[in-house]
């Protein structure tokens, strides 16, 4: 799926700005006076600083420090729209140019009104991360001697051909442009618009039924973990995969969009081979069905399965399939009294009516896992990159025992559950008969 979002300053504050104090003002939607007079008519907040004392502030005190993050922002999304190839380098140039000029002269017309300086404005605030041997190379790069570099007590090399730990992460600026377009975004601590960039354009599956039916189903499933601890750690889980489900991906929680892409297609995955499962039961179910009525034919033995319905339509049964409520179809009371359908017609047209359901449900299963296929897709770098223990490709299942990281595995982990599954109820079945028989045959 191409992108179709066009990339410039409206698009680009769009996505990046929607809480900034600014953003009104930045995308048009107000003008310079009734901005301000918005800011206006909150006026004044209370502030208590961290010795107690308390004091008004004004609502247009905000403004330098949301002028400085509007424009890191849109830096950050710019540079990483550049690299992922959804804007050329002329129009990032002028995107971030034109946006800094502006917020540029802004400040210095609010500086110069309150008669102080604010902060300068820089085209970015940055974290990165160091990394081993940085403070070596900085040191091999002036030339100094192992005596002299001895002698610096911020050089930490253990031995004279060996390298400095790595020290964590340090704060800097970026000054132009060209330096914001350039820097290498690997060494930044926060990526979350390198996601979002790589999304851009995509649109998330429309919030429908199907998605808040699957929500509310896990959600409420969640009540039955008896420990409270994992209960609402999985809550948690399922709360962020619904914000990022129900807001454009634009808005979504930076890094953690991935996880929940997978999350979600992970939760897909599952129900498709429950569903697979019980349309392999029906199916069977019909073939032991049409079995056992031609062996009543042929057998003589009194009608079971092929007597007439002689009272009025029995209750319709019912089928619940993983959040659907499935009603047996029963023909109107003319219907029976005219054709007095046999009882194992009447079962197959509910197995076929269930067949039917399912493998509607299935469809509707796959159309929207494709969709999410697709912006998982262009996430790949984000699972190459993890560190530690976590999976370096999006994986297709997780279960308690680990994740699986391929078809074949994830299926031969999910047989594995419902074995143990199976195996519990059995078990169980069991001990309830023991229970209940305890003493009657002794």
């Amino acid at each position: 799926m191409n992108t179709t979002t066009a990339v410039n300053s409206k698009t680009v504050f769009n996505a990046t700005l929607k809480t900034n104090l600014l953003y009104p003002l930045l995308s048009g939607d107000s003008t310079a006076k009734e901005f301000a007079d918005s800011l206006e008519a909150k006026g004044p907040s209370r502030v208590e600083t961290k010795t107690g004392m308390v004091f008004e502030s004004s609502p247009f005190s905000n403004i330098p420090y949301a002028s400085q993050q509007a424009m890191s922002r849109t830096s950050s999304l710019v540079r990483a729209l550049l690299n992922q190839h959804k804007v050329n380098r002329g129009s990032a140039l002028t995107i971030l140019n034109s946006t800094y000029n502006k917020l540029l002269k802004m400040d210095a017309g609010f500086a110069a009104h309150k008669g102080r300086n604010e902060a300068t404005l820089v085209m970015e605030d940055i974290t990165v991360s160091t990394r081993q041997g940085d403070f070596d190379s900085l040191l091999a790069d002036r030339e100094m001697s192992w005596d002299e570099m001895a002698m610096m007590t911020n050089a930490n090399i253990t031995r004279k051909d060996g390298a400095g730990e790595d020290e964590g992460r340090i704060q800097t600026a970026l000054h132009d442009a060209d330096q914001v377009l350039d820097f290498p975004t690997e060494r930044l601590v926060f990526r979350g618009d390198d996601v979002k960039a790589s999304l851009w354009g995509l649109e998330w599956p429309q919030w429908d039924e199907m998605l808040e039916a699957r929500a509310e189903r896990v959600l409420s499933a969640l009540e039955s973990i008896r420990n409270k601890a994992d209960r609402e750690a999985y809550k948690i889980k399922w709360q962020k995969r619904l914000l990022v489900a129900s807001h454009p991906l634009a808005e979504a929680t930076g890094m953690y969009a991935p996880w929940a892409i997978n999350g979600w297609m992970r939760s897909i995955w599952r129900d498709k081979q429950v569903l697979l499962s019980m349309l392999t039961r029906y199916e069977d179910a019909s073939v032991r069905l049409d079995t056992a009525v031609a062996d009543e034919i042929r057998s003589g033995r009194p009608a079971s399965l092929t007597r007439i319905m002689t009272e009025a339509p029995f209750e319709p049964r019912e089928a619940y399939i993983l959040g659907d409520t499935v009603i047996e179809a029963v023909e109107d009371s003319a219907y029976y009294i005219q054709v007095m359908p046999e009882a194992w017609v009447l079962t197959t047209k509910w197995y076929d009516q269930l067949r039917t359901h399912i493998e509607a449900r299935i469809k509707q299963e796959d159309a929207l896992y494709a969709h999410l296929t697709t912006l998982q897709d262009t996430l790949d770098w984000y699972w190459a990159e993890t560190d530690g223990d976590r999976p370096k490709q999006a994986p297709v299942y997780w279960n308690r025992d680990g994740f699986y990281l391929t078809e074949l595995d994830a299926l031969a982990a999910f047989g594995q559950e419902q074995a143990e599954a199976a195996e519990r109820v059995i078990v169980n079945d069991k001990q309830a008969f023991l229970a209940a028989t305890e003493g009657l045959f002794a």
